[in-house]
Order: C-alpha cells, then structure tokens, then sequence
C-alpha cells in the first residue's frame, strides 16, 4: 500500500512532535559499567542492549528490540485511525501514534497494514504488516519462523505535501505476535487488536 496524503498529519505536526518527542530519544548506552561489575546508577551506564537493575547490576533489557501496542483502524479507508505503539529498535525508543491504514490486496491475496508515527515533517516510522486474510478472533497470528504474518519497521519520506517519495527499511520482524479484536475484509469495516512483536535490525 502506497502511503497516501498526509495533510491531518502535516497540519497537526507541532502537537505531535511534542507528543514523540520523549518516545524518540536515543537511550544508547555507554560501555561504563563494564557489564555490571562495577555497578550502575542509569541505564546508560550498562552496555547497549541492558539496563540497570535497582541492585546497581545491568541486565539483558527485555524490551529491547519490541515494539507492543494497540491499532483501531477502518478496513479499505484513507481516514488514519489510531494507535499506540511504542517500542525500542537498537536501544532508540519507537513511537507511533498516528495511526494507520489497512486493506485488503485481492490480487495476491494478502492484508496489508501500516502503523504510522511522526520523526520529522518529512519522515514519518511505519510498522508494515502483511497478514493473513482469514485471522482468528481473539487469537494470536504468528510472526517469524512458521508465522502466517510477515512484518518490516520503515523509514518513510515524506515530500512538503505529504506524499511518499521513498523508503528504507530499516528491521524485519522476526517473532511475536497479532491479535485481532475486530476484523473483516469489507471496506469500511473495524480492524483493531494489539501486537507484540519482535524486530532484527537489517
């Protein structure tokens, strides 16, 4: 799915900005606490990809890598919906709140979804889902190895107008999970749910 125009995000882009502003600062570590040994008092004292425990010992961060949260889109419409994803990708925190778009692609027979959060007014982040057309309810869709579900977290630039004028991708998803609340394939109808999926930086 292209990214269609964005002039509800363009025209709300101070608001927002406020809104991601602490969900996209970088939380890199440093290599000061020599794996914990010498103790920490913040997570930047602990290696990337670790955080500081209470005790002063760093541990593996279990949020590192993951993006978790909660979509309510409309099926085969150009209104953004809402969501609230949040996440970590290589120690910098994700933030997507701009909702999204989702529809049904008859022609090789897939649903494509994308989750929207604002960097820049030329960049935006996107979770790109491509997901089976038959999802149970209430039920998990697998992604990764032997997973229904496909994924990719983009980098999306944004030309002054608002329109796509290129892509990289930046992680695959590579395990986790979707699970729908709402779903049909008709337009017009609610697909919402939450996710909890896991990202491999390419």
């Amino acid at each position: 799915m292209k990214v269609k125009r964005f002039e509800m995000i363009l025209a709300t882009v101070a608001v927002v900005l406020l809104a991601s502003g602490c969900g996209s600062s970088s939380q890199q570590a440093t290599d000061g606490g020599d794996d914990g040994s010498s103790g920490c008092t913040s997570d930047s004292d602990c290696p990337s990809g670790q955080i500081c425990q209470d005790d002063g010992s760093c541990i593996a961060d279990p949020d590192a890598n993951r993006v978790t949260g909660t979509f309510n889109l409309t099926m085969g419409s150009s209104q953004m919906g809402s969501a609230e994803v949040t996440g970590k990708l290589d120690g910098k925190g994700l933030f997507m709140n701009l909702g999204g778009q989702v529809e049904f692609q008859m022609q090789i027979g897939v649903v494509h979804m994308e989750l929207y959060g604002i960097l820049t007014n030329n960049l935006l982040n996107a979770l790109v889902l491509q997901l089976p057309t038959d999802p149970p309810i209430d039920q998990p869709v697998r992604f990764g190895q032997g997973g229904a579900a496909r994924g990719t977290f983009d980098l999306v630039e944004l030309d002054n107008d608002g329109y796509e004028t290129g892509r990289t991708t930046q992680a695959d998803i590579v395990g986790g999970e979707i699970v729908f609340s709402n779903f049909s394939l008709s337009n017009g109808q609610r697909v919402s749910g939450t996710l909890d999926v896991e990202l491999l930086s390419r």
